[in-house]
């Protein structure tokens, strides 16, 4: 059954779950030209209803994709109004973030990154050096939220008591007429996405520690 699967992909949390203490409340000020700057950048039909009721601004609605393998791909759709707040909170601390992530990672603030990554690749392809690939699989899914939390903490402060009040406890993901809880990983299509999950996983990346991101 469809809702099974979907609900594979999107596993319970961690048992040993060590959550980060709650941040002190902080007041985020934006204006209305920076609301319309990033609802401008939304592509045509890209966003969708929104609603008052907080468990849809955390949430989504998810849609089932068919790979050519047959498995299923889940897509979630979440709030315009939530998409449109990491937007904007994100510009602020975008460039700082780079900086941290280049050159071990180009996904997150980096123009022509992708294009940058595939010439490394084929430069360490064509040369003597050891080549290692490695594969996370449903990555943004299964990452640990602690990890994610406390990385935001020490590295993105500024944008720590909002990324909490999205990931400290389980949102409600909305497919047909079910809902799946989504307690563990980053939700595809949050604008924090993949600077949140590139800032977790750096420190692996860098051989700075022995961390289980649970990808």
């Amino acid at each position: 059954m469809t809702v099974e699967v979907m609900k594979t992909k999107h596993p319970e949390e961690p048992r040993d779950l060590d959550l980060p203490p709650p941040p002190y409340n902080l007041q985020y000020d934006f204006n209305s030209t920076d609301i319309w700057n990033v609802i401008e950048s939304f592509p045509n039909g890209s966003v969708q209803s929104t609603s008052n009721d907080p468990i849809y601004f955390f949430g989504a609605r998810l849609m089932a994709i068919t790979k050519p393998n047959g498995d299923l791909r889940p897509i979630a759709a979440g709030c315009t109004l939530r998409r449109t707040t990491g937007k904007i909170l994100l510009q602020p601390v975008i460039n700082n973030l780079t900086t941290r992530l280049t050159p071990i990672q180009v996904e997150v603030g980096t123009k022509m990154g992708c294009e940058t990554a595939v010439h490394a690749v084929r430069d360490c392809i064509h040369s003597e050096h050891d080549n290692d690939k490695i594969v996370l699989k449903n990555a943004f899914n299964t990452l640990r939220r602690d990890c994610l939390l406390k990385a935001t903490r020490d590295h993105l402060p500024d944008l720590h008591t909002y990324v909490w009040q999205n990931y400290a406890a389980a949102s409600t993901l909305s497919f047909d007429d079910y809902q799946i809880a989504s307690q563990t990983g980053i939700q595809q299509r949050d604008s924090l996405g993949p600077a949140l999950f590139a800032n977790t996983i750096h420190q692996a990346m860098d051989n700075q520690g022995d961390i289980d991101l649970n990808v």
